[in-house]
């Protein structure tokens, strides 16, 4: 998968901080770059928790820098491979899941679908709270149809890769093409893609990473992208673990219901019975509380039981703060925000407001 952008740590008076930085930017990372800053600062106007704050945006000669808070512990995709098989159902539930979903239903209901959710887009703090990054393929839902097919091929809803296979019916590089099995949706599929694409999708990624994150393995396999399209819309999905509970299967099926209709909303899943009684045994009591910080399941725990590099590494800015509410509010902007500024072939921190 190509890459657009190099993450870089700098420090400065609030801490580390993450540098994304678009290297000499086509058009294209142009777009987003700007979608991400704007996105970003749109969300945090709102209170969304459970993102990395955006410190700054600027330009310097060809480059397109973001400022972000610096994720100390990693994505989930390193947090996961350290590790033989996936995590226990409560850590993935409490600790994982309920605050993801009151990320996604706040950025919903401010009109913002991601359409890029993985593993490797959600990070972890110095304490081991998520957030939810990589905002260059978001779009504001309430305002324009998205139509595009983007994000990731294994993470993808069916109705994108079906959106795929209409805009590019003769292109061998496409996530569908015309020799793939099942790449031809059936009637009431092809219905799907009269709608636009929206907050549906981001429901059916969040459902294949949290799959993912229980069992070790990703629930649509295949030997190359067009087969793993092909699992997808044909349902071909792998079974989930003996030992995972009824309530973690009905929770993965409403998420991956091929309707996109019939899929519950971030709102409705915080309700379900596997995230409730996850987050009232870790100390919460209800999807509104805080799951306890010292809980010896949690992430942050069992990467420093299995020596994980990322347990042992820096602590991210306020990583000293208290226990994060659930559903509260990520970082807060300084009083006087910084604004990195490259010089002497390195990065170095001084006053300013943002650009």
């Amino acid at each position: 998968m190509r890459s657009y952008s190099t993450i870089h740590v700098g420090r400065c008076p609030i801490g580390l901080v993450a540098i994304k930085v678009y290297d000499q930017p086509a058009q294209k990372q142009l777009r987003m770059a700007t979608r991400e800053a704007m996105v970003l600062r749109y969300l945090q106007s709102k209170g969304v928790p459970n993102i990395p704050h955006l410190w700054s945006a600027y330009s310097v000669r060809s480059q397109i820098h973001l400022v972000q808070e610096w994720c100390a512990g990693g994505d989930l995709r390193a947090a996961l491979a350290e590790r033989q098989h996936g995590f226990p159902e409560r850590v993935v539930a409490a600790q994982i899941a309920a605050p993801l979903l009151c990320t996604v239903d706040a950025m919903h209901r401010a009109g913002v679908a991601h359409r890029d959710i993985k593993l490797e887009n959600v990070f972890l703090d110095g304490r081991g709270r998520p957030r939810l990054g990589d905002f260059d393929l978001a779009v504001f839902s309430h305002d324009a149809p998205a139509r595009a097919p983007v994000g990731t091929v294994p993470y993808m809803a069916p109705e994108v890769l079906m959106l795929a296979a209409k805009h590019a019916p003769t292109d061998p590089g496409s996530p569908i093409a015309p020799s793939t099995p099942g790449a031809t949706p059936s009637p009431p599929r092809a219905a799907a893609l009269k709608g636009r694409l929206g907050p549906e999708v981001d429901i059916w990624s969040l459902g294949v990473c949290l799959f993912e994150l229980v069992a070790g393995y990703k629930p649509f396999q295949g030997s190359s992208y067009q087969a793993v399209a092909s699992a997808i819309l044909t349902g071909a999905r792998e079974p989930l673990p003996r030992e995972v509970s009824r309530d973690f299967e009905d929770f993965v099926a409403r998420c991956l219901s091929h309707d996109p209709a019939a899929r519950p909303t971030a709102r409705e899943l915080l309700a379900h019975p596997w995230i409730a009684a996850a987050v009232a045994s870790a100390g919460g009591g209800s999807t509104g509380g805080a799951p306890r910080s010292d809980s010896a399941g949690s992430i942050e725990e069992l990467q420093r039981q299995s020596g994980g590099a990322r347990a042992r590494g820096l602590k991210g800015p306020g990583s000293a703060a208290a226990p994060a509410v659930l559903c509260g509010g990520g970082s807060k902007a300084p009083a006087a925000p910084c604004l990195l500024l490259q010089a002497h072939g390195g990065v170095r921190c001084g006053r300013g407001g943002q650009v």
